[in-house]
């Protein structure tokens, strides 16, 4: 009798602590990746983080030009959602300046390595980039799946080429004969098929995100920005009606003095002659 009681305390016992593990497990709270901070990623990824230390990514928060718009927008938070990194709109709070290493790969996975930090796609730069990504779909390049990363390196905040004119080339390596190419040997590919507005100080202002031309297109806009840039510049800042082929602004013409009198005389005549002849079938038909 006292053995089976034994026997019984065992199997409760083990019976208690196999719950008491299955309700551990089921308690113990999922463990979240941290963001890694850029100067920990620069342990392994040294030639990355130094490419990226000094560009307008790294610099998104501290630029002085930023700081600048920001004070007078009296630290408005919702800038702090593409200038910073793990921006969260309920606290107002950050994890790091600028746009790191996690705004772009997302949390580093905690057995990293081996596993792998996710790969980006353009659909990271949409983020932020609102107006340009929108451009970018409504133009042949999104069809053709040249993405954000066939043109820019994000590490470099630039091109993957040295400079635009050889980026464009590389894929387009004959242009079309047209008039518009034939007459504007000087001008690079972007002037007119990524016109964009010189000034970028309507950001600053409103934050508004500004056209970029990134539908590739060559937009009329182009053609009557230039144009009048290069009237202010040849006629010495002053405002000119431009008169050539290319532009929209259409010089007045010059009337011939003699023409109203001309105008005047025809008209008199062919008014005398109609006079004349309902006079003379009036006579016809009182004889």
């Amino acid at each position: 009798m006292r053995l089976q009681k034994i026997i019984i305390l065992i199997v409760l016992g083990i019976a208690l602590m196999t719950a008491g593990l299955a309700v551990a497990q089921e308690a113990t709270p999922e463990i979240t990746p941290t963001p890694i901070p850029p100067e920990d990623c620069q342990s392994c990824h040294l030639d990355v983080a130094t490419e990226w230390q000094y560009t307008s990514h790294a610099q998104a928060f501290i630029n002085e030009t930023f700081q600048l718009a920001w004070f007078e927008q009296r630290s408005n938070p919702t800038c702090l959602a593409c200038h910073t990194t793990g921006y969260a709109p309920r606290t107002q709070t950050y994890t790091q300046e600028g746009v790191a290493c996690v705004a772009c790969h997302g949390n580093t996975p905690l057995d990293h390595p081996p596993s792998t930090v996710p790969t980006i796609g353009g659909e990271v730069c949409a983020d932020c980039h609102t107006t340009t990504y929108t451009e970018w779909e409504q133009g042949a390049h999104s069809t053709a799946d040249i993405t954000c990363l066939s043109c820019h390196d994000p590490h470099q905040s630039g091109l993957v080429a040295q400079d635009s004119q050889t980026l464009c080339l590389s894929c387009h390596e004959s242009v079309e004969q047209s008039y518009s190419h034939i007459t504007h040997p000087d001008q690079q590919c972007v002037d007119c098929h990524y016109h964009k507005p010189t000034s970028d100080e309507e950001h600053f202002v409103s934050g508004n995100l500004l056209p970029s031309g990134h539908q590739a297109v060559a937009f009329t806009v182009a053609c009557v920005d230039c144009h009048e840039e290069r009237a202010l510049t040849e006629n010495g800042g002053e405002t000119q009606p431009i008169a050539d082929s290319h532009s929209t602004t259409i010089a007045p013409v010059q009337q011939d003095p003699s023409l109203p009198l001309i105008q005047g005389i025809l008209l008199g005549g062919g008014f005398g002659v109609t006079m004349m002849a309902f006079l003379i079938q009036g006579r016809k038909k009182r004889k």
